[in-house]
């Protein structure tokens, strides 16, 4: 399954737990993205092969239809369609929503917690599922 973005120089695209960004601007279709790693991939029009980025996950150029600002790149996503893709503001959220959710959990299996407490922390945790799953939707 494919995605077009609009990625700022800089900004990372996490896709699952692994992320590229767009390091360099050169022209209105060639870019350069680079991987956690370092590796650095040279993209130049719509019509260059893929690269492999991320194992599963191919970049290359997206149309545009009109002017892109001098530091973005329209990008190109193919991943499989289970994998998550966001922006790395949304992923960060994301995070951090997983970690309290263990940490109100950890406190719901205390012995001898009282009712008002338990229906609180309950609740909390609910609140936190429903964002995660929004979260994963690719909502923010």
């Amino acid at each position: 399954m494919g995605l077009i973005l609009s990625v700022k120089k800089r900004e990372k695209i996490y896709v699952g737990d692994d992320w590229f960004r767009v390091a360099k601007v050169t022209g209105q279709q060639d870019f350069v993205v680079e991987n956690a790693d370092g590796t650095a991939y040279t993209i130049s029009g719509p019509d260059d092969e893929p690269a492999q980025v991320i194992p599963e996950v191919f970049v290359s150029a997206g149309l545009s239809r009109s002017q892109v600002p001098d530091n973005q790149a329209r990008v190109f996503i193919e991943a499989p369609q289970e994998m998550r893709i966001l922006r790395q503001g949304p992923y960060r959220t994301l995070c951090l929503h997983e970690q309290s959710a263990e940490v109100v959990e950890r406190f719901l299996k205390v012995d001898g917690l009282s009712w008002p407490w338990q229906k609180m922390g309950t609740e909390v945790l609910e609140d936190l599922d429903r964002e995660i799953q929004k979260l994963m939707r690719g909502g923010e």
